[in-house]
């Protein structure tokens, strides 16, 4: 028996406006199209994301649950945490524009 392939997709968020606060250029249209053709092809789709990204907000997080809602039939596992504010990333990095104050 074959061995469905398997994909690891950073889905991050489903909202835009988080898209563009990571300085992400993608969009939940090339996600969902992205999805729709691999999961059509035959390939496992794990969708990874977290939640608590500086600025989100509950509804914002709301929004990422409805779309992996609505894409269900092409998401076939999910893993998700919170944000993790690692030493040298570009999030500390650029603390006051995130509205994190450092000690």
């Amino acid at each position: 028996m074959p061995v469905k392939p398997k994909s690891r997709i950073g889905f991050e968020s489903g909202r835009e406006r988080i898209f563009k606060l990571m300085g992400k250029s993608t969009t939940t249209g090339v996600i969902e199209q992205n999805l729709e053709l691999s999961s059509r092809h035959g390939v496992w789709n794990h969708v990874m994301g977290f939640f608590g990204f500086p600025g989100e907000t509950y509804e914002d997080a709301k929004f990422s649950m409805q779309f992996l809602e609505n894409n269900r039939e092409h998401v076939h596992s999910i893993g998700f945490g919170t944000f993790d504010l690692g030493r040298y990333t570009p999030v500390l990095r650029n603390a006051k524009r995130f509205g994190i104050t450092c000690s």
